[in-house]
């Protein structure tokens, strides 16, 4: 099944494969995985590291577990796109804006990369890189409906002529 709908990037089965491959190999290492994310979204963009208050070992078990149910949902997406946009929703209280999806996509690819080294192929990268440009448009659809939700109304008032 392809990844479809209005806002999703079209993966096809092998991008499905080739991401549930990878992710396979590095969740054999789970804690060193998540460590090199961290460390590259710090290093990337060290004004991130405020965001994250809790343990950074908690933090990355959140991940690894959060990339597995993205993994195994990619050939359902529509079971996936409202958990995403719920995720999108609460990150907006922890001070997560647009720009840094961008900043985590790039320190995902890096992990990647740096874990996997030749077994992350250009392939391999390329369907990391549609499965984040399509999660991070959903996080953020999920963050800017909540947004919307808590701004308050802007009220419209009639001028008054008083004679």
């Amino acid at each position: 099944m392809e990844l479809t709908g209005t806002d999703a990037t079209l993966m096809n089965s092998h991008q499905i494969t080739w991401i549930r491959h990878t992710f396979a190999k590095v969740a054999d290492a789970p804690d060193v995985a998540a460590l090199a994310f961290y460390r590259n979204l710090f290093t990337l963009d060290p004004s991130l590291r405020p965001l994250f208050g809790t343990d950074i070992l908690v933090q990355s078990k959140r991940l690894m577990e959060g990339l597995g149910i993205i993994v195994n949902g990619l050939d359902q997406p529509e079971r996936l796109t409202p958990m995403l946009e719920e995720l999108g929703a609460r990150h907006v209280g922890y001070g997560v804006c647009d720009a840094h999806y961008a900043t985590a996509g790039r320190a995902l690819l890096l992990m990647f990369s740096q874990t996997l080294g030749s077994g992350f192929s250009e392939e391999a990268m390329s369907a990391w890189e549609s499965a984040w440009e399509w999660t991070a448009r959903t996080m953020m659809r999920g963050a800017r409906s909540a947004s919307a939700e808590k701004s308050p109304a802007i009220r419209q008032t009639k001028l008054v002529t008083v004679r």
